[in-house]
């Protein structure tokens, strides 16, 4: 591993466990995550960019934006039905934060390390 891919790993890391705290905190607010979710992947962003070396104009914001909103939709759609479950909302959203941000932060990455290049959706293969 490089020393790129090892920073860019540990942001990710770090934005995944500050996703799922703070998906588990907000879950009796249903959906409010997703607005702090949508922060906390723009600032994911500049933290890879700087990585990289990438200046912020270069970053390919639409479709990183599209691909945040299209996983927070997916994301909101499937927690919303157990919103109302103590406890179980908690888990639902801290689990499915954590899931959204390590498979965003991943291809954020890609995207950021080869602008202009069309990058395929990351799976889960670890």
């Amino acid at each position: 591993m490089t020393s790129h891919q090892t920073s860019c790993a540990r942001a990710i890391r770090a934005a995944t466990f500050a996703s799922a705290g703070a998906a588990a905190i907000l879950s009796p607010l249903p959906l409010a995550d997703e607005v702090l979710l949508a922060a906390v992947y723009a600032a994911l962003a500049l933290v890879l960019a700087r990585i990289h070396e990438v200046p912020a104009a270069e970053v390919p914001w639409a479709a990183l934006a599209a691909t945040t909103l299209k996983g927070l939709a997916a994301r909101g759609a499937a927690t919303v039905t157990v919103a109302l479950v103590p406890g179980v909302a908690a888990v639902a959203n801290a689990a499915s934060a954590a899931a959204l941000t390590e498979l965003i932060g991943r291809y954020f990455d890609a995207s950021i390390a080869a602008p202009g290049e069309r990058i395929a959706a990351p799976g889960f293969a670890m």
